[in-house]
């Protein structure tokens, strides 16, 4: 029978929100229990630099781990549990979730449960897809920042937001050829965005720092673009882009011919909602 263990403040994610929520509640007198799938908190955005691997110089690339080191110092460490390599596979009457962890499944039980469970990137569908050299920007970032591995020596990015731009400052700081970044949507486009984002210096600071390590790279950035097609014999030798219109439609004609060997992909997130899906059906 799985053993059972008692919280009172059970945290589903060590990513910033994660970590940020188990900072607060172990300041305001709680006993705090966070599990996360990878091996050391963080999550994706703040996940922690393969030993050995050399820090890229640019500001921008570097805060994430600053960061990271800032939420881990505000944990009170007799008040917050921190399982890693921990999946949380059910949620159960009681106030119950079902773990497993080094091949063991346990119980825990919980008083209030924050989930934080984060986001799933959005890749797009186009003939080649499937071609080994096709990767998520999450992937290829995964890859470069955690393994120290180049998804390829000429990467073409294409997508839409701003994710783009940190994917593609890691390829260039690990010495991978940048053969260019798509954006689909074009800058007319972002009028209301931008409106939002003048309060918000600090992200402002971060995209600037990316632009720049982007134009000192020679990466060439072409907005309303985007992949039409992959092609190759067993894995990706070149890129279909094409112009897209204000419906991210193909422009007939507009086509034209990269020679890549990976291609990077990503269309914004969609939040990962398995757990509170589950508990919904479970408990209405």
């Amino acid at each position: 029978m799985a053993s059972t263990s008692r919280t009172e403040v059970a945290i589903v994610g060590a990513g910033p929100a994660g970590l940020a929520a188990a900072a607060e509640a172990s300041r305001a007198g709680a006993h705090v229990t966070v599990m996360d799938e990878y091996a050391a908190p963080g999550g994706q955005f703040m996940r922690a630099r393969r030993a050995g691997q050399q820090t890229p110089p640019e500001a921008a690339s570097q805060k994430p781990g600053r960061m990271r080191e800032r939420l881990l110092r505000e944990l009170d460490a007799t008040r917050v549990d921190i399982l890693t390599g921990c999946s949380v596979w059910g949620a159960f009457a009681g106030r119950q979730l079902g773990l497993w962890s080094a091949g063991a499944a346990s119980m825990l039980q919980y008083e209030r449960l924050i989930v934080a469970a984060g986001a799933y990137e959005r890749p797009i569908a186009f003939p080649g897809w499937t071609l080994p050299g096709v990767y998520t920007l999450g992937g290829v970032q995964t890859l470069v920042k955690a393994n120290g591995v180049l998804p390829g020596a000429r990467v073409l990015l294409a997508g839409s937001g701003p994710f783009l731009l940190p994917v593609a400052q890691e390829l260039l700081a690990a010495r991978a050829g940048v053969a260019g970044v798509l954006e689909a949507s074009r800058p007319a486009q972002w009028r209301r965005q931008a409106l939002l984002a003048l309060g918000h210096s600090e992200r402002i600071a971060e995209a600037v720092q990316y632009w720049r390590a982007l134009r000192r790279g020679g990466v060439t950035v072409r907005f309303g673009c985007g992949v039409a097609a992959v092609r190759g014999d067993g894995r990706v030798e070149e890129a279909v882009i094409t112009h897209f219109d204000d419906q991210w439609r193909p422009v007939a004609g507009s086509e034209r011919t990269l020679q890549v060997d990976a291609v990077a992909i990503g269309y914004g997130f969609v939040p990962a909602t398995e757990l509170t899906r589950l508990m919904a059906i479970l408990f209405r």
